[in-house]
């Protein structure tokens, strides 16, 4: 006769499992501060990111824009991302103006699986809690409203 912890046990193992093949083959954006990679601090880089997951992330393509809004208009300004030494990894260096509001939409491409990040920028550096991730590419509406958000620095005259 099972017991109720035997139940519980049995039932904890079978959701791990579930959640384990709904979660198998991930792919998705790491994020990273340029002082932990001394290529990106030497090259001022604002944001590293780097494709991870089980899709063999070193094959991945990378793309990059800032998006930005600068006295009441959009801007779209395409970014190179610069390859480190480390395998599948990028830095992300300033490409656009100091004025205005900005984020910067990365996107990551394998066959079959794409994944991308929303990522708020100031003067200094990424905003890594104001960061949103997706799998495919992200709403136009979120990207909007990073857009249209109000921080310190842009509501200071």
């Amino acid at each position: 006769m099972l017991r109720l912890s035997n139940i519980s046990l049995i039932a904890a193992c079978a959701a791990g499992l579930f959640c384990a093949d709904l979660f198998a083959g991930g792919f998705w954006l790491q994020l990273g501060n340029p002082i932990a990679s001394h290529d990106a601090k030497a090259r001022n880089a604002v944001v590293i990111v780097r494709p991870w997951g089980c899709h063999s992330p070193e094959a991945a393509k990378l793309s990059g824009t800032a998006e930005g809004m600068v006295h009441g208009e959009r801007r779209t300004v395409t970014l190179e991302l610069t390859p480190l030494s480390e395998t599948a990894t990028y830095a992300v260096m300033r490409q656009w103006p100091a004025d205005g509001a900005w984020v910067l939409r990365v996107t990551a491409t394998l066959p079959g699986a794409t994944t991308s990040a929303l990522i708020p920028v100031t003067a200094e550096g990424f905003n890594r809690g104001k960061t949103k991730f997706f799998a495919g590419e992200p709403p136009a509406a979120d990207l909007d409203a990073m857009l249209h958000a109000k921080t310190p620095e842009q509501s200071t005259p």
